[in-house]
């Protein structure tokens, strides 16, 4: 190889090869163009600094064996040796024979202007690993299908041309490292039927007498003077609106936003009509803070609750609680008794950190299964989920002694306040989850029934009503099985725990009762403090504690008393 003018050498290669020992050496000689010999010139060599020629590279192909299985590793290295100086080792270089073709699905698809989309895929390989995509589109319900991106990397998002007031479907195909191509039906793996605020809708709000949680999916506001006169409060997460019978609806609510939760008290069923433009979920992202957040749904359709909450940056424990059922993110899905978003419903949101949340305006044709079970059906226990204005989710696993229950099919669960079934359990992943309504700081205990027994049977604990999640799936609630079958509370009027927001210190006092056990428990079901047989009372050092809610639960006379007690710092 005559390397002039950049330098002046004739390069000369030697190849060898063993083939009983499958070794192939390549020798590199630089040649004085004038001699034909070896030079002695190291400056004329063929990897010289001087001339920037200092990369090298030889390549070959191989015919491998039919008979080697899937996933075999191939393992080359080289040795490369300058003259009289050490060899030099390469790291292993390693192939993967892969004739398995990869496996790929949409998991989102998100408007990035008025009319791009950016598309992200979910992307499976265990061989020789994902490469690149293309992406298949259909503009229209019988449209062909149409390449809409190429080559696009596995860790990229594609940018899509989607088109207003169209029904468009894609999929996508996957290559792996290999070579190998996703052999794929032609169907869409996701559907987006992009509108602008031009589009026209109706929705009927179903308001029950009591409370009910609404939100509606307008473009424009509802003003306040549309809701019917059955309608006497509206409560939002900083205002409150009273229907007075001189001054008409009076308060600081004076409209409804669609991406609001609002909890509206009605003196008989009635129904709200809303007719307009619908609201653009596309481009008016809800904005959250870290903790609760009151938000509506303003959608056109029902979705799961994966798919609708799909691009929300959810973090485990993260909770949302409707009416009828509340989830938990756990896991990379949620899970629990809510299973589905619908238009006209507003739900409670609490998420680790501020973001805004951009819900799913596409159909996605696939769906992670909710682990869910229909709560055993006990006659006497009814709950009127518009009774109360509040809402609290309870995660927890019950004991019957030592061992732990889960059999739905031989045991219930119940929440009481008083005599009042204030809530149902049902079994989720082998814990039991329910919704509470009430009023802030009512008293709640749990009942049991067990099949062939006679009557019910009360938990040894209790806890105070609040609008927060009580235990988690890491960490749930803990229901004792009791031996008492009273539902009316004693022992209550003698408990004294002052003062009920402390810095340092808090008195437990019985009234010259002994008391059986003390449990402190913190807003996550879990006991940060416990005694037993205590003479009357005690003071308990909470100076050490994050601050927060607590509750201060109390074996007192074979009865359980609970309440509650803020820990804050000064």
């Amino acid at each position: 190889m005559d390397l002039r003018p950049d330098i002046n050498v004739i390069a000369q290669v030697e190849l060898k090869y063993e083939q009983n020992k499958g070794i192939a050496q390549w020798l590199f000689t630089s040649l004085d163009p004038m001699t034909m010999e070896e030079t002695d010139d190291f400056m004329q060599g063929i990897l010289t600094i001087s001339s920037g020629s200092n990369v090298g590279n030889v390549t070959y192909d191989i015919c491998l064996r039919e008979s080697l299985p899937q996933g075999t590793e191939i393992h080359n290295r080289a040795a490369i040796k300058f003259d009289d100086q050490a060899t030099i080792m390469t790291p292993d270089w390693i192939n993967v024979i892969d004739g398995i073709a990869p496996e790929s699905h949409i998991t989102v698809c998100e408007m990035v202007n008025d009319s791009t989309a950016a598309i992200n895929i979910s992307a499976r390989d265990d061989l020789s690993g994902p490469w690149r995509y293309d992406v298949m589109a259909q503009y229209g319900i019988d449209a062909e299908w149409e390449v809409a991106a190429t080559h696009v990397p596995c860790d990229s998002m594609a940018q899509i041309r989607v088109y207003e007031g169209i029904n468009q479907g894609f999929y996508v195909v996957l290559t792996d490292s290999a070579g190998n191509v996703e052999n794929k039906t032609a169907l869409r793996e996701y559907s987006l039927d992009y509108f602008s605020p031009n589009a026209d809708t109706e929705l009927a709000i179903n308001i029950s007498k009591g409370w009910t949680w609404v939100s509606h999916n307008q473009n424009d506001v509802v003003g306040i003077e549309q809701l019917p006169n059955a309608v006497q409060r509206v409560v939002s997460f900083d205002g409150e609106t009273i229907r007075d019978s001189h001054f008409g609806m009076t308060g600081n609510i004076h409209e409804l936003q669609a991406t609001q939760l609002y909890k509206v008290m009605s003196n008989q069923e009635t129904k709200l009509q809303c007719g307009g433009k619908l609201f653009n979920s596309t481009f008016k992202p809800i904005p959250l803070e870290a903790g609760w957040n009151w938000i509506g749904y303003p959608m056109h359709g029902t979705l799961s609750i994966n798919d609708a909450l799909i691009r929300l940056q959810a973090n485990e424990e993260d909770c949302i609680v409707g009416q009828d059922g509340s989830a938990v993110f756990h896991d990379g899905m949620w899970i629990g008794t809510l299973t589905q978003l619908e238009p006209g419903k507003g739900y409670m949101l609490h998420v680790g950190e501020a973001q805004t949340l951009k819900l799913n305006d596409t159909k996605v044709n696939i769906s992670q299964p909710m682990s869910s079970k229909t709560a055993r059906k006990v006659e006497e226990w009814q709950v009127d989920i518009h009774r109360y204005p509040n809402v609290m989710p309870i995660i927890a696993d019950l004991y019957d002694g030592n061992f732990p229950v889960n059999d739905d099919e031989t045991y219930a669960l119940a929440a009481f306040c008083g005599n009042e079934c204030r809530g149902v359990a049902q079994q989720v992943q082998n814990h039991w989850m329910m919704n509470v309504v009430g009023h802030s700081g009512e008293h709640i205990t749990f009942l049991v029934l067990k099949q062939g027994n006679n009557g019910m049977v009360k938990a040894q604990e209790s806890v105070t009503m609040e609008q927060q999640l009580i235990g988690s799936l890491q960490h749930p609630l803990a229901l004792h099985i009791g031996e008492s079958s009273a539902i009316e509370e004693t022992g209550a009027s003698i408990l004294r725990v002052f003062p009920t927001m402390a810095t340092q210190n808090v008195t437990v006092d019985a009234g010259g009762s002994n008391i059986d056990h003390l449990f402190l428990i913190n807003n996550k079901g879990q006991t940060v403090m416990e005694y037993e047989n205590i003479d009357s009372g005690m003071t308990l050092d909470v100076s050490s504690l994050s601050d927060g809610v607590y509750v201060v639960n109390v074996i007192l006379n074979g009865n359980s008393v609970s309440t509650k007690i803020v820990k804050q710092t000064k």
